[in-house]
């Protein structure tokens, strides 16, 4: 016995056609009962429908297609698609020009333009019904046409409704006005009816912060269920899904410091640290759900379907525009924590300058650790509190904010005291310091180090170590300084030294012969100069029984030829102790007025080479760029403020000498900035 009869039989059997119109009667007549419209009743009937061709497959389809052979849902399906399809155009086009999206679409337009956030609408709008009833529909039929998946591909030809999704593609818009409308009455109610106050002492933050993340949760449970099938429609609408969370969290994080402000105005005398805690709390609490929104929406799989589409270069688009949003979104919220912590912090900072105060002007018998212990403990009572209040990348934000400060009024204490007190008032600081970095880095339970060894943290390191340094090392210091800056200068400003250079080891003997200079600058009216060349030996304290040497004077030119040989006795381990070097200071030699500073060029020793004998064959041939001294050098500056220190005036004296505007070249000139 054959079936081949069957699927022609079961098509134009009646009894599919009569349950169908069955259940349109049942539909209208509930729709004139209720007064509804129209898209309520279609929603019942594709709701019914699912649910028939649900059991069919799983109860009847089995055992019917075992004993004839033939689908009974294949054929029952595509028999109700054909019917579904001519009820939604009866229904929803009553004029052939429109299409069934845009009747819908042009429906839910006329209710659009009256929402209004700030003005609380009513959920319960037409505008509101007619949105979510649109949504109900498209997800009827988004299960009943999913159906088709389960056909055999030869069997999906001749369906009708194709495209489905594409009637709805004006109304998706105005989902996603409703979505942001909610969910913005939604926050806005959260926050008003919140309860400032912990929930449990694990939970810190309140009630509103989960209301919101679970609004977000919802809008993207909307999108998951959208689904919409067409790439570049499915970018458009998860960048707008995107876009309603980000300016949610946004919206939301400003309700949230606009109720604290006014708690805040309302009694500003009052202690609100726990209420600023819950606050910025909540904040962050909602700004985790922006973090993995990429993922959760599925974002790179629509992209790189749109990818294979449309090209790479989109797709890198796409990420960047998805990226900046969330970024800027990010931002916006994580400045109004910051603001909020630095309320805090502005609150706490006259107990940190009070210690800091006394940190400083402690006893000098007490050494650093002692010193600073009140200021530890007043910092460790603070923090514990506000640890056990704060989610942890709020109290890092706190900590963070804290050490700057901090920093800040240490650096403050130690400017206005250069010049007023001695080294052992920043060598206690230069201590302190240490000790603090250790404090707040926790073993690395606090602050990371690149955060700790932020700018203000390097600026007042690097000061307390200048000025707690000997003023002999500040020399040595100063010294090696432009011995490097002497190996980097390979282009001449103020002009060129020759000269040749030997060690005679076992004479302990240092030779040196200054040739010649060119490219000199003019320091004369007549346009020439009158030069000569200092030779000594630097920094000084290392070689003490050494004095300078000089060269004859060269008259009227530019282009001296000096060749003079000089010799000087220091022993072979000065030869090679780091920062030792030559200093040839080129003067123009003046009869009436001081002598003027053509530019000094400086050699490690280091660098000259061992003569094989007394005649100095060996003598290595150097080319010395000349360079200025750096009036805003920070050694030179330190060294300027001990006036107490008569070595420091000393040396810093005889760089006065060495001056001269880079600008007019005139020696001492008054554009000068800087003054000893």
């Amino acid at each position: 016995m054959t079936y081949s009869h069957l699927p022609a039989a079961i098509k134009h059997e009646k009894g599919t056609l009569d349950w169908f119109n069955a259940q349109v009667a049942n539909a209208e007549a509930q729709l004139k009962k209720e007064s509804k419209w129209t898209v309520r009743s279609l929603i019942d009937l594709i709701n019914v429908m699912n649910n028939d061709v649900y059991k069919g497959h799983m109860y009847y389809n089995e055992e019917f297609e075992s004993i004839t052979g033939v689908s009974y849902s294949v054929v029952v399906y595509k028999q109700l698609e054909k019917m579904l399809s001519d009820e939604l155009s009866r229904k929803l086009q009553s004029d052939a020009c429109y299409s069934v999206g845009d009747i819908m679409g042009c429906k839910i337009r006329d209710s659009c333009s009256t929402i209004d956030v700030e003005q609380n609408e009513d959920p319960d709008s037409e505008y509101m019904v007619t949105a979510t009833a649109m949504f109900e529909l498209y997800m009827a039929l988004q299960e009943f046409i999913k159906f088709k998946e389960r056909l055999p591909s030869d069997e999906r030809k001749n369906l009708t409704l194709v495209n489905y999704h594409l009637w709805f593609k004006d109304a998706v818009h105005h989902w996603f006005v409703v979505a942001k409308t909610k969910s913005q009455i939604r926050l806005k109610k959260a926050v008003e009816l919140d309860k400032v106050a912990f929930l449990d002492n694990y939970v810190k933050h309140s009630t509103s912060a989960v209301d919101a993340a679970t609004c977000f949760v919802q809008i993207k449970e909307f999108w998951r269920q959208l689904s919409w099938p067409d790439p570049a429609g499915a970018f458009t609408f998860v960048m707008k899904v995107i876009e309603i969370i980000c300016e949610g969290t946004i919206y939301y994080a400003k309700l949230c410091q606009q109720k604290l402000q006014k708690i805040t105005d309302a009694d500003p005398q009052n202690d609100i640290t726990e209420k600023l805690c819950i606050t910025v709390n909540n904040m962050e609490y909602v700004l985790q759900t922006l973090r993995p929104l990429e993922d959760d929406l599925g974002v790179e799989q629509i992209i790189k379907t749109l990818n294979l589409n449309q090209g790479g270069c989109t797709a890198n688009q796409c990420r960047e525009s998805i990226y900046d949003l969330i970024n800027k979104s990010e931002d916006d919220v994580v400045g109004k924590i910051f603001s909020i912590i630095c309320g805090m912090v502005e609150k706490l900072r006259p107990d940190m300058k009070k210690f800091v105060f006394h940190l400083a002007w402690a006893p000098e018998k007490l050494d650093a650790e002692n010193a600073i212990r009140p200021l530890l403990e007043n910092l460790d009572t603070t923090l514990r509190t506000l640890y056990n209040n704060l989610l942890q990348a709020n109290f890092d934000r706190l900590l963070d904010m804290m050490w700057t400060v901090l920093m800040h009024e240490l650096m403050e204490t130690t400017q206005t005291n250069i010049g007023k007190e001695k080294l052992a008032f920043f060598d206690r600081l230069y201590s302190s310091l240490a000790i603090l970095v250790d404090f707040f880095h926790g073993s690395g339970k606090g602050l990371p180090l690149d955060c700790i060894q932020n700018a203000p943290y390097q600026d007042l390191f690097h000061m307390l170590k200048l000025q707690k340094s000997e003023t002999l090392h500040l020399i040595e210091l100063y010294t090696l300084q432009r011995l490097e800056e002497q190996q980097k200068l390979v282009k001449p400003t103020y002009g060129i030294l020759t000269i040749k250079a030997a060690y005679n080891p076992s004479a302990e003997s240092l030779y040196i012969d200054i040739l010649n200079a060119r490219e000199l600058l003019p320091l004369d009216p007549t346009g020439f100069s009158d030069p000569f060349v200092i030779i000594e030996l630097v920094p000084r304290h290392f070689f003490p029984n050494c004095v300078k040497q000089r060269t004859k004077v060269q008259k009227k030119t530019l282009f001296p030829l000096f060749d003079e040989a000089f010799e000087f006795r220091i022993s072979s381990d000065l030869l090679h102790r780091e920062g030792a070097g030559l200093c040839f200071s080129v003067m123009d030699h003046d009869m009436v007025t001081k002598n003027d500073f053509e530019g000094e060029a400086f050699l490690p020793l280091c660098n000259i080479p061992e003569a094989s004998s007394e005649e100095n064959k060996d003598m290595k041939l150097i080319e010395l760029c000349l360079m200025h001294p750096n009036d805003k050098n920070e050694i030179i500056l330190a060294l300027a403020a001990r006036t107490w220190d008569k070595d420091a005036q000393e040396f810093v004296k005889n760089l006065k000498h060495r001056r001269r505007c880079k600008t007019c070249h005139t020696p001492q000139c008054s554009c000068l900035p800087f003054k000893f």
